[in-house]
């Protein structure tokens, strides 16, 4: 019985959340792809803080479209993601002759979207530095 009880609290308690960050700032769907920890921090700032973070986060944030297109013209995919060992590796190795290279066009969106949340992650650091 009490774990149905903790499940409903932990429901209502993600509806709050969701309910709260559809009020932020942030277009929700860059909000629901981030860490649910950084999701309550972000919930929690004022709007100004808000902003900071939203205008920092553009201008650091990964396009994944970007990456493709470095990833079939020059193999630099990895130097975008600011992963240098691996951009190395893969000049190195000729892309791991080519079937490294071809694996990545499937991993290239998951690569992008957790640089992304590195970026969020470094972007909320400098935020509450600066006070918020």
């Amino acid at each position: 019985m009490s774990h149905t009880n903790g499940g409903a609290r932990s429901g209502a308690q993600g509806g709050a959340l969701r309910k709260r960050l559809r009020q932020l700032l942030l277009p929700f769907s860059v909000v629901e792809k981030l860490p649910v920890g950084i999701q309550y921090m972000l919930a929690e700032m004022p709007p100004e803080a808000q902003e900071a973070f939203w205008d920092e986060y553009r201008r650091r944030a990964r396009v994944l479209g970007v990456a493709y297109f470095r990833w079939l013209l020059f193999g630099s995919h990895y130097a975008y993601l600011q992963q240098w060992w691996r951009q190395w590796l893969h000049w190195l190795t000729v892309g791991g002759i080519f079937v490294w290279w071809l694996s990545d066009l499937v991993r290239l969106p998951r690569l992008v979207e957790e640089r992304n949340r590195d970026i969020a992650l470094e972007v909320l650091r400098l935020i509450r530095l600066m006070g918020w």
